[in-house]
């Protein structure tokens, strides 16, 4: 009988997902998956509410006083896919008075996840050991990546998969102690919380000299939100599109994220959404430009190969990132002729009261953003009218008008071509932002957003609020 091609390929796919590690002393029967095979994820991934280490499949993991550990566990051991992988191996450190697990981890094909359990019943998780193959991730060796103050979950994540990142130690001077970067390879310095200032202004002023990209993944000026957020290929965008015509099935799917809190400054976004939880900020012309991801990538890395794949792509991103060029433009306020907003009051934006509206002589042959701002319950001026009315005969070419919110008096200026229905107008070189709504962080960030694209520099006050 002659075998079949699909038969010979069902019995290759069962070869391939033939455990590695054969276990002679397993205390369960032998799952129905090894741990060289992986399960398809959950619709609603659950934040893991245990400690999480990576590590790489054939070495050594030590797990030092998890707060379950207690004198109650009496024995423990490594678990996956319904069967033991480990023998029971919990110890007590006399001297650092603590309990610690240490385990062989065992060999894998893909990243799996192993629980470090009781050998006793009942059976419940005392924390997740993420298992890579014994092989390194491709990269770009141009690109050198540089971490420093980086979260626990990064060092080990990145040294499981064998990315290659230089430390820079704790009491290095940035930029002084960094190694050199050759003239053909982009840089990037990856920062956490211990590294990454007190407030936005206080990063750009420790890192001003440096000679490469910045990429925090945590820092104190990031306001926690309890509100879980959702990535899907689509949703990418600027120096992420290319991730945009995957098709992901599930979405990646994390309980929380931060935002940076009260950054006044040029911003553009890889992500689509009410308040992008990846983007960059800087200036329009002149880096090191910072590229912020503050996710709780740990809940997602090793179970959604998604995951892994968007935080290398992040890291490229991120390194070699440089504005699209824009011809730069400077902003005029047509109404209110200054800004002097009440920041109790329903028209205020911060992100218009850090613009210049006195430009210097360098920037007053610039191109310009007319700004309109008729949001919040105040009536216009009387002249306001008949000075739109005028506004248009006096645009140069590369001019553009920024009309935020709205008010009755716009039906009289027929020029606008305005669609309320749909809020929009199809006047060439008009952007309207119809909602006449109080400030909030979105307003601020998507009017940020638009301002960048328009061309309009945007500095930065040097003191900034703390955070709330």
């Amino acid at each position: 009988m002659r075998n079949h091609p699909s038969i010979l390929l069902l019995l290759a796919a069962a070869m391939a997902l033939a455990p590695l590690l054969p276990i002679g002393n397993a205390q369960s029967q032998p799952a129905d998956k090894p741990p060289d095979s992986t399960a398809a994820p959950p619709a609603q991934p659950v934040r893991p509410q245990v400690p999480i280490t990576f590590t790489r499949s054939g070495r050594n993991a030590v797990i030092k006083n998890p707060l379950t550990f207690n004198r109650l566990v009496k024995q423990v051991a490594l678990s996956a896919f319904g069967r033991t992988w480990t023998e029971a191996a919990l110890s007590f450190d006399k001297g650092m008075n603590n309990y610690q697990f240490e385990t062989t981890v065992p060999a894998v094909r893909v990243p799996t996840v192993f629980s470090v359990m009781p050998t006793e019943a009942p059976p419940f998780e005392l924390c997740q050991i993420v298992a890579y193959p014994d092989q390194d991730v491709t990269w770009d060796k141009k690109i050198v990546l540089l971490a420093a103050g980086v979260p626990r979950w990064f060092a080990e994540w990145s040294e499981a998969v064998g990315l290659p990142v230089t430390w820079v130690l704790d009491n290095a001077k940035i930029p002084a102690d960094l190694p050199a970067i050759r003239e053909d390879q982009k840089a990037l310095l990856i920062l956490g919380r211990a590294r990454a200032g007190k407030s936005y202004s206080q990063l750009r002023s420790l890192y001003d000299e440096n000679r490469c990209n910045l990429l925090v993944l945590d820092a104190e000026w990031g306001c926690g939100s309890g509100e879980p957020v959702s990535l899907d290929a689509a949703r990418f965008t600027g120096p992420m599109a290319g991730l945009a015509p995957q098709r992901w099935g599930d979405p990646l799917r994390f309980s929380r994220y931060h935002y940076p809190n009260r950054i006044l400054t040029n911003r553009w976004p890889m992500t689509n959404g009410e308040v992008p939880s990846i983007e960059v900020f800087g200036d329009l012309a002149t880096g090191p430009w910072v590229s912020w991801a503050g996710l709780p990538w740990y809940e997602q890395l090793g179970r959604r190969e998604q995951a892994d794949e968007l935080l290398l792509a992040v890291l490229k991103a991120a390194s070699v990132f440089k504005p699209p060029a824009k011809a730069p433009r400077r902003a005029r306020l047509i109404f209110p002729l200054e800004v002097r907003y009440d920041p109790r009051g329903m028209a205020y934006c911060p992100a218009l009261a850090c613009l210049d509206d006195k430009p210097t002589q360098l920037l007053a042959d610039l191109p310009c953003v007319y700004i309109i701002d008729l949001r919040g319950d105040k009536a216009p001026d009387q002249d306001l009218l008949s000075r739109l009315l005028k506004l248009p005969s006096t645009l140069g070419q590369d001019d553009r008008i920024l009309l935020l919110g709205d008010d009755k008096m716009l039906d009289e200026w027929k020029w606008l071509n305005l669609d309320r229905a749909k809020k929009t107008t199809d006047r060439p070189g008009v952007v309207w932002l119809a909602d006449d709504q109080p400030w909030n962080k979105t307003y601020e960030i998507h009017l940020m957003q638009k301002l960048t694209e328009l061309g309009v520099p945007l500095a930065p006050p040097d003191q900034e609020e703390e955070k709330k």
